[in-house]
């Protein structure tokens, strides 16, 4: 997998999303307790691994501009994101 550093934010919203569906299941069979806590922990997986995904993002922007920092001579793009 070459996402190495955004697998563990990708993974986390993937199990948030099949917990949300999980979750809607579980209110439409009429399990509301089951709901309600499929729902929950769907918001904290994709909350958590968006939080990462952008966390991930801003390091690599970091990084980006610490290099033309250090490479003055090298022509420089903008970010597009």
């Amino acid at each position: 997998m070459k996402a190495g550093a955004n697998a563990p934010g990708l993974i986390a919203v993937g199990l948030g999303v099949l917990s949300l569906v999980l979750g809607l299941f579980s209110f439409a069979n009429g399990t509301t307790a089951a709901g309600i806590v499929g729902v929950v922990v769907a918001v904290l997986l994709i909350g958590g691994g968006l939080a990462w995904l952008a966390r991930t993002h801003r390091k690599v922007q970091k990084q980006q501009a610490d290099w033309h920092e250090d490479h003055p001579e090298a022509h420089y793009e903008p970010p597009t994101s």
